[in-house]
């Protein structure tokens, strides 16, 4: 979240929300809103609005500063909920220079545990107990037993797509907790493993885990449809879009399928693994599922199908198809970047995790 027209205008409605007598709880990220200026921050206080920073920097805290939270959620009135890849910022404006997200609108239950995840997290971090307990234990309403959701829609941005009642199975919330539990990340890897026909990811920031590099050539060489829909030249972090390009050749070489978006920034972050679907905030990179907190939903369900599969034909019809062959033939210069990316974010990983671990003793 950062100053801007989209967050002004964000703002004011939480305010004539408030004034309404609407109970709201803001809470961000600490670095991911580092850009929201304090006069905004000062407005949603004046309002009444709970604001809370998740893991800010203090010098106490310093041995946590890398776990981060990168969920994107949003419920109201524990009904209705949107989840995606989507932040508060003027990239997401149609005049201005976009970044192209996806986003699904939930209703019934789910949007009630999606309340649920914010609260535990402001509860945790209001009484200091954020960096021993949340990313262990980030969401205890999921030990009770599942209930049943009513029908979901789907709602994809930047393209005006009408949402439509979805009636297929309810969706799941999956959730990756940081340094504890993976959930996405085991999900993901168990639906790649078990794909009988298509496998199709789409995601902003490529840096994959071995495991999941493993787990896309087997499926590729078992005759598995698999494409990868990643950010072209456009993009925010150049080392990390140079290390994930290391990666290109074998995973071509097996037969995967790769595009590069050309006409704004990929930042939509979903897996399609035959009929199932898992959407949100998470990038499938091995960065995020060890370091922040993550949400998706996991679903299966013919209309939010339909509509993503279409919407992927769509982008793929605007991206580049990165072959086997003209990859080979790349330039020395594009081959020494990759290598300086790939052994950058390397040697970061592993800086990071000894200093975590260390600190931990």
């Amino acid at each position: 979240m950062e100053s801007g027209r989209l967050t002004d205008k964000v703002i004011s409605a939480l305010i004539e929300a408030a004034d309404r007598g609407v109970d709201i709880a803001l809470l961000l990220d600490a670095v991911g809103s580092r850009r929201l200026q304090r006069r905004d921050r000062k407005r949603i206080r004046a309002a009444g609005i709970q604001l809370t920073l998740y893991n800010p920097l203090k010098r106490a805290h310093m041995k946590h500063f890398i776990l981060r939270d990168h969920r994107k959620l949003f419920s109201i009135d524990n009904h209705i909920g949107f989840i995606g890849g989507f932040g508060l910022s003027d990239h997401f404006l149609q005049d201005q220079h976009q970044w192209h997200d996806v986003a699904v609108q939930l209703r019934g239950e789910i949007a009630k545990e999606m309340a649920d995840v914010v609260y535990n997290t402001v509860y945790a971090t209001e009484h200091e107990t954020v960096h021993e307990t949340v990313h262990e234990r980030v969401h205890e309403a999921r030990k009770r037993s599942p209930k049943q959701h009513t029908p979901l829609s789907a709602a994809l941005s930047d393209r005006n797509i009408t949402s439509a009642p979805l009636t297929s199975t309810p969706p799941q919330l999956l959730l990756n907790e940081g340094a504890g539990k993976q959930r996405i990340k085991q999900e993901v890897l168990n639906r790649i493993t078990h794909a009988e026909n298509r496998i199709w990811l789409v995601t902003a920031y490529f840096y994959p885990s071995m495991k999941l590099r493993r787990a896309l050539k087997r499926a590729a060489h078992q005759g598995v449809d698999v494409k990868l829909l990643l950010p072209g030249r456009d993009v925010d972090h150049w080392s990390l879009w140079w290390a994930g390009r290391f990666y290109y050749k074998r995973l071509l070489r097996h037969g995967v399928q790769i595009y590069e978006y050309q006409t704004a920034f990929m930042h939509s972050k979903f897996l399609i693994c035959d009929q199932w679907i898992t959407l949100g905030s998470s990038n499938f990179d091995r960065w995020g599922q060890r370091w922040n907190l993550e949400a998706n939903i996991g679903v299966e369900n013919s209309t939010l199908l339909t509509e993503l599969s279409a919407q992927m034909q769509t982008d793929l019809s605007n991206s580049l198809n990165v072959t086997y062959t003209d990859w080979t033939q790349r330039s020395l210069l594009r081959r020494t970047l990759e290598h300086w990316g790939h052994h950058t974010m390397l040697m970061l990983e592993r800086i990071l995790k000894t200093l975590f671990l260390r600190f931990r003793r």
